[in-house]
């Protein structure tokens, strides 16, 4: 999710360099907003049918924290993502877009500063230094006890997956295609590993996140020539899917809890 992310938004950014980032946020806003209001709203009224006073004060204090894309900071003391208690909570999945929005608010500020006269390659070397940092804060995280949800939801341990994304879109901006092929399949190898390899016993995200993270990012890569994987993706049902994979993403967890 975050690699594509990093993809799209760069990819955004560098054909649109000139758009001023108060439109770049604006148009985030509505692509987005609109739908996430409304599950918010279906949501709450949910919970107020269903759920006593109690368990309805604390879904709108939840609600606030997802409402101001803050859920993934409320979250770094709970459960697990995939622990049994967190199926109580119908909007925890809202920490990932929080992520996502704070990697938007880090996009605007450089696509600010870039029109203010920095230089792109030290925009470049900003988020390398910041993904490099990211990437060693995701290991330690992970391996620390107690801080295992500080690394699943952090956006400090999250930025890295992003600039996957923002590295991949700068090599198919400039034409590499060099290996592609080859690539895109053990990019669908390496997602294909995860599914059996990354489980609740991995210490994640941390260095296990490297398989899916490069796996996404070499399939992403590798699209730029014809293959077998890019033949796959492209058919009708599954572009129809990825068509509904926000909707979707917004409403499986709440339906789940």
């Amino acid at each position: 999710f975050f690699v594509i992310s990093g993809y799209l938004i760069s990819r955004i950014l560098i054909k649109n360099n000139r758009m001023p980032s108060k439109t770049f946020l604006a148009k985030r806003v509505k692509r987005i907003l609109p739908a996430y209001l409304l599950m918010l709203l279906v949501t709450l009224l949910a919970g107020a049918l269903l759920m006593s006073t109690e368990g309805l004060y604390q879904l709108s204090k939840k609600a606030a924290a997802a409402l101001f894309q803050v859920t993934n900071i409320t979250s770094l003391n709970k459960d697990p993502y995939f622990a049994t208690s967190s199926l109580e909570e119908p909007l925890l999945h809202t920490w990932s877009l929080a992520v996502e929005w704070q990697f938007y608010l880090r996009g605007a500020l450089l696509l600010y500063l870039y029109h203010k006269g920095l230089k792109a390659q030290w925009c470049i070397v900003s988020f390398a230094g910041l993904g490099v940092l990211s990437f060693c804060a995701s290991v330690f995280l992970a391996l620390t006890e107690g801080l295992e949800s500080h690394a699943y939801y952090s956006f400090s341990s999250r930025l890295w997956e992003f600039f996957i994304g923002v590295i991949v879109a700068l090599l198919c901006h400039k034409g590499i295609q060099r290996y592609a092929a080859i690539l895109a399949y053990l990019g669908f190898l390496l997602l294909a590993a995860s599914l059996y390899i990354v489980g609740n016993d991995r210490a994640f995200p941390g260095l296990w996140a490297l398989l899916p993270v490069l796996g996404t990012a070499f399939i992403i890569y590798g699209s730029q020539v014809s293959s077998a994987i890019k033949t796959g993706l492209s058919i009708k049902p599954i572009v129809f899917i990825g068509g509904l994979s926000y909707s979707l993403y917004l409403w499986h967890w709440p339906v789940f809890a």
